[in-house]
């Protein structure tokens, strides 16, 4: 076996893995400031964990609805109305079919599925309270997790 090639593909590997992570921090970044939103550690962290589901999905695609990176994201707008966060939620849609490094017809599926689920439980909410709008909200990701 020969060590040095092993050493150049460990190396190569740790160069995908910071491109992937760069990609996933420059995605964040664009779509925060695109919505006036400070990307905190806290918020970066959460996102990356919800890539991560994406790029590499659960056998029960309902466990992504209670991840909380939807909330941490709404918790960290400046949108004070239920019309604002609801807005919030459906760009975040549109935003999270392309996001991710993995784009087989398989991650695209996931994403879209994702996606769709978040504006279909997002609707209808019949609240304009924003507060109680999120409370909603996050009650319908965890129902839709347990089923």
């Amino acid at each position: 076996m020969n060590l040095p090639n092993l050493e150049f593909l460990s190396q190569y590997k740790a160069i995908l893995a910071s491109e992937s992570d760069d990609l996933t921090r420059n995605q964040l970044t664009k779509f925060g400031e695109s919505h006036d939103i400070s990307i905190n550690q806290r918020l970066e962290k959460s996102y990356f964990s919800l890539v991560s589901k994406l790029d590499n999905p659960p056998k029960n695609m309902n466990v992504l609805y209670a991840h909380p990176f939807i909330l941490n994201l709404l918790k960290s707008s400046p949108a004070t109305r239920e019309r604002e966060l609801r807005k919030l939620v459906e760009a975040f849609s549109v935003f999270v079919r392309t996001a991710g490094t993995k784009n087989t017809p398989l991650h695209q599926d996931v994403r879209r599925n994702y996606a769709e689920n978040l504006i279909a439980l997002s609707t209808d909410i019949p609240t304009k309270n924003p507060e109680k709008w999120v409370a909603t909200l996050k009650e319908r990701l965890d129902t839709k997790k347990d089923q």
